[in-house]
């Protein structure tokens, strides 16, 4: 390691050998540094993409994957707290998953916002379908959702 320290301050730079060494452990110090704030700003980016979705979310590439938990409280009524991530389907609206919109591709628990309808329909695609409170759904990329009955909330 030596010999190959001296080849290239003598022989390439041609430098006095403290002033070698200080710009040395300097270059050292200063990879160092970036390799710290690098890893910093990862880790900031994943926290700060946690605190916008709702409990138990995941986005990898762009798509979103929830875990499937049930909103049915023990007695079974339907319990629905509005989390932030969350998405609200409007009646008789017409929304596209895409990934570069508000609307990401990937699986949802779809959630009723009345509390008096347990069962309702969604159109994915060109099919309607009958879904209940706490029912998961996949929505592929480019895939349009709607509900023709009330109001959703995906989460």
């Amino acid at each position: 390691m030596n010999n190959i320290i001296s080849l290239l301050n003598n022989q390439i730079i041609g430098l006095e050998p403290l002033v070698f060494y200080l710009i040395l452990a300097l270059t050292i110090v200063m990879l160092i540094a970036i390799i710290v704030i690098i890893i910093l700003a990862v880790r900031a980016k994943k926290r700060s993409q946690r605190g916008i979705q709702a409990p138990k979310v995941k986005v990898h590439k762009k798509v979103r994957y929830s875990a499937d938990e049930k909103e049915i409280e023990a007695n079974g009524e339907v319990n629905v707290t509005h989390h932030r991530g969350d998405f609200n389907i409007k009646r008789g609206e017409i929304y596209t998953a895409n990934r570069k919109g508000e609307l990401l591709p990937g699986k949802y628990t779809v959630l009723s916002t009345s509390e008096s309808e347990n069962k309702f329909n969604i159109r994915i695609g060109r099919y309607a379908r009958e879904y209940s409170h706490g029912d998961t759904i996949v929505i592929p990329d480019g895939e349009t959702i709607a509900s023709p009955s009330h109001s959703l909330v995906l989460r």
